[in-house]
């Protein structure tokens, strides 16, 4: 006999969905995943406004997740293949998005830009070794942010690339060659000159 107290009933009925939910886990994740998949299709704007709120609210997060995600699907080799096809495939259909998408990585790591193009003119010359973003920060930062040679401190946009010994002199590209410089010792140092002669003079 269903129960005539409404607020009773209503409590009777969600301790049976949760009864029936806690005996069938796999039927219960099937509906919802169904269910949501066609509200999702159903209501995109909706979808999409909740998203980027979702997005705001925990942005710092939802990028560690994300990541860590990256990382973990890249260090499977059926996985990394997978994702390559799909962002091929994507560039090719949306060559205008990938582009602006492009450019404006660029324009937010501006730093990681200038190391990439460093390691690619490294691999043009078939130089010995290459290194890492994290690498060369650690290397900075083991100079304390300053000029390997003057000692001057430096920032962003004062920091260069400088091989202790020169590629030209049989140095090579592993991280334990690169050092911190200023521009102006940089230039001085040239690249035929060996460290030794050049601190002497």
């Amino acid at each position: 006999m269903p129960l005539k107290d409404p607020v009773k009933r209503r409590e009777y009925q969600k301790l049976n969905v949760r009864r029936w939910v806690a005996n069938n886990r796999d039927k219960a994740r099937a509906y919802n995943t169904e269910w949501k998949r066609k509200w999702r299709a159903d209501n995109p704007e909706r979808n999409r406004g909740i998203k980027k709120k979702s997005w705001h609210l925990h942005g710092e997060e939802n990028r560690a997740k994300h990541k860590a995600r990256h990382k973990r699907d890249m260090a499977d080799p059926v996985k990394a293949a997978r994702k390559r096809e799909y962002g091929r495939k994507w560039k090719e259909a949306n060559p205008e998005k990938a582009k602006a998408s492009i450019a404006n990585w660029n324009k937010n790591n501006h730093e990681r830009v200038k190391l990439y193009g460093k390691r690619y003119s490294a691999y043009r010359r078939h130089r010995v070794g290459t290194f890492t973003h994290d690498q060369w920060y650690a290397r900075v930062a083991f100079y304390g942010w300053c000029c390997a040679y003057c000692l001057i401190g430096l920032t962003e946009k004062t920091l260069t690339i400088d091989h202790i010994i020169p590629i030209i002199k049989g140095g090579t590209n592993w991280a334990s060659n690169l050092a911190p410089a200023c521009r102006k010792c940089n230039v001085r140092k040239n690249r035929n000159r060996l460290l030794p002669v050049w601190i002497r003079k």
